[in-house]
């Protein structure tokens, strides 16, 4: 009886195996870039990721920030989350939106306090959650 169970269970697995599957790559509906106005590289760079990647040019948020590689919080919530909530939820995009690339010119970290209880953050893990 286990035998015939494990043959029945081999056999399907090889049909599975040998099926047809289809694999689709994410497309540019799924992806928000969001570039640095003050940069004068950030534009460029988003517009050809843009091109590259076919994301549609609405797909892409220009914002006007520090071009250090640290922001302090205060400026991160002004200049980069709350402009880049809004157009989330302008556009009802939570549901849609699976990545979201920052170019170059957007701060990468948040300065706070170290330690246990710190609150530095990095910019593209603060980004995640948004949505």
């Amino acid at each position: 009886m286990l035998q015939g169970r494990a043959s029945a269970f081999c056999l399907v697995f090889a049909i599975a195996l040998l099926a047809p599957v289809t694999i689709t790559a994410q497309d540019g509906t799924n992806i928000l870039v969001v570039v640095n106005t003050a940069s004068p590289e950030s534009p460029k760079i988003g517009a050809k990721y843009a091109s590259a990647r076919g994301i549609p040019d609405d797909q892409i948020i220009q914002l006007k920030t520090a071009i250090t590689d640290e922001i302090d919080r205060r400026q991160y919530d002004l200049e980069i989350e709350l402009p880049i909530a809004e157009w989330i939820s302008r556009r009802s995009f939570q549901d849609r939106l699976l990545y979201i690339v920052i170019t170059k010119g957007i701060p990468l970290r948040i300065r706070g306090t170290s330690g246990l209880t710190g609150t530095t953050a990095s910019v593209d893990s603060e980004l995640t959650l948004l949505y």
